[in-house]
């Protein structure tokens, strides 16, 4: 079966209301967007695996002396972004 590769109008809100609020949970836009979390998380999933969407996850790390390979990830990251580090 042939994935979609065009975004309908639920797919359009879906990237709305996560531009406006990345962390907001499956469930929440479901009931926003009167759906299912598993139409939802689906629909996300088709839009991340066609490139349409990407997710950017920053954690900052508390105890960066403790995470020496978080700390290298982190650089390579900013490096492949084009980052610079903050002093």
């Amino acid at each position: 079966m042939k994935m979609k590769d065009t975004m309908d109008e639920m797919d359009y809100q879906i990237t709305q209301l996560l531009e406006e609020n990345g962390r907001i949970p499956n469930t929440e836009l479901a009931k926003k967007l009167d759906t299912s979390e598993t139409t939802i998380r689906t629909r996300i999933k088709r839009l991340i695996d066609q490139d349409l969407i990407k997710l950017l996850l920053l954690e900052i790390v508390q105890n960066w002396a403790a995470k020496p390979m978080e700390i290298l990830k982190s650089r390579q990251i900013r490096k492949r972004l084009n980052i610079s580090a903050v002093n």
